[in-house]
């Protein structure tokens, strides 16, 4: 009788704990999330995602991987703002959607600046590429050229392969996580 009395104080015990455990976790959870994926900027995220019609958490995705959510951030290629664009791409995009607004590239550290044309350019991609998020991600980090010539040739496995693999893993492990998180 003691044995049984026991074991059911254990179980017991162990049911109040998984309680709390389960009352406790959710907000653990939704706090691991602001500190991965701060909403400070969630107003530029949902006006330009909303604008060139992409999933808001797929930029988040995209600017947690480049930047961390800094707008300061400056890459060794000198790619600049939350969604690390190159003075080259900055350059072409500004004459297709802001050709006589004076911006310079300096201006991507500016946050609305940054995602604008980051959401641009990501759209850009997405369409290029039939949403294909795998191939979109390529054609970010690397060029659309480089993405067209690699299709043709099969047997490069250069460094930048190699990078924009690893680029897309990160994407779609912060593109899973934040999916996870909101079902």
């Amino acid at each position: 009788m003691k044995t049984l009395f026991r074991l059911l104080r254990r179980l017991v015990v162990l049911v109040c704990i998984a309680a709390v455990l389960l009352t406790a976790l959710p907000p653990l959870a939704r706090e691991a999330d602001r500190l991965l994926y701060p909403p400070k900027y969630s107003r530029q995220v949902e006006q330009w995602a909303a604008e060139y019609e992409l999933d808001p958490l797929l930029v988040y995705a995209f600017i947690r991987t480049e930047s961390g959510f800094d707008p300061a951030a400056t890459s060794s290629v000198e790619a600049r703002g939350l969604m690390q664009m190159t003075e080259e791409t900055f350059i072409w995009l500004r004459s297709k959607i802001a050709p006589d607004e004076g911006l310079l590239f300096a201006n991507l550290y500016d946050p609305e600046t940054s995602i604008r044309f980051g959401c641009y350019y990501l759209h850009l991609c997405m369409e290029r590429y039939n949403g294909d998020v795998a191939t979109a991600a390529a054609a970010w980090i690397t060029t659309h050229r480089f993405v067209v010539n690699m299709r043709c040739v099969c047997f490069l496995q250069s460094l930048m392969i190699q990078k924009w693999v690893l680029f897309y893993n990160i994407i779609f492990k912060s593109f899973c996580y934040l999916y996870i998180s909101v079902i």
